[in-house]
């Protein structure tokens, strides 16, 4: 036959409980990265010069392995641009 096991307080096992879960949540956060390992996203404001064009920007901008096409959608999905870039307009560019 088996021994029952009775709580003398089960407060303080509802308090040991809470606090681990709470630990546990914090040291997840506290040491997670970052699905892509990458940080943040970071951004530039450029001018747009004469003679400038969506290709000679996103060629200058691009990252290393990214398709320029690739660039030039993601500048003009960032600036809201559906037709010709002119001079003195500002573009955010993603950089990082």
């Amino acid at each position: 036959m088996q021994k029952r096991i009775y709580l003398k307080n089960p407060v303080r096992l509802l308090i040991f409980t809470l606090t681990v879960i709470c630990l546990s949540i914090f040291f997840t956060l506290l040491f997670q990265t970052p699905a892509s390992g990458d940080s943040f996203p970071e951004y530039a404001t450029i001018v747009v010069a004469q003679g400038d064009s969506l290709w000679n920007i996103a060629k200058e901008y691009k990252f290393e392995n990214q398709d320029i096409r690739d660039k030039i959608a993601e500048i003009k999905e960032l600036n809201n641009i559906t037709s010709d870039i002119r001079a003195g307009q500002e573009l955010t560019i993603r950089v990082k």
